[in-house]
């Protein structure tokens, strides 16, 4: 399933996923790659359904924690999301990819300041984080136009 993934055959590497989990359903490394080829075809509840069995079956797998909170963003579930990416930060402080992700899931919710702090963090951790320093700048830019539009959108009374 992984190889025919990383080919780009997701529809045969899901069938090989749900083969193996026949085998073995109890493989949480088997339902979160599932979830990944699911979230890449774009069924997102059926990702966060495979992210949810892979955390059960092993709670301390940063990574499906955190892919069950992208997941959860693009639904837009953002308050769900920042609770999976926390739990991801504190089983793997020192994962520079859990504090960008974390930073996009603030972003999306125009918490700028905050995403930033985020994406400081990924880049303390690795200052070659090339997603986290694209991001910053957006957020930068993002807080600076939201800066500079909120004067022409005050409405004042007199």
């Amino acid at each position: 399933g992984n190889i025919l993934y990383k080919e780009g055959r997701i529809p045969e590497a899901i069938e090989c996923f749900d083969k193996a989990l026949e085998l073995s359903p109890e493989d949480s490394e088997c339902w979160y790659n599932k979830g990944l080829a699911l979230r890449y075809q774009g069924d997102i509840d059926g990702a966060i359904g495979c992210f949810f069995k892979a955390i059960q079956l092993d709670p301390n797998d940063a990574d499906a924690w955190n892919h069950k909170a992208i997941a959860l963003r693009v639904q837009g579930n953002y308050d769900e999301a920042l609770s999976c990416h926390d739990m991801a930060i504190k089983l793997n402080p020192n994962d520079s990819n859990s504090w960008n992700y974390k930073g996009w899931t603030l972003h999306c919710q125009e918490e700028y300041l905050k995403a930033i702090s985020c994406y400081d963090k990924a880049l303390d951790i690795n200052p070659r984080h090339v997603d986290a320093k694209r991001r910053k700048q957006i957020a930068y830019s993002s807080l600076q136009t939201l800066t500079t539009e909120a004067p022409e959108k005050t409405v004042w009374r007199a």
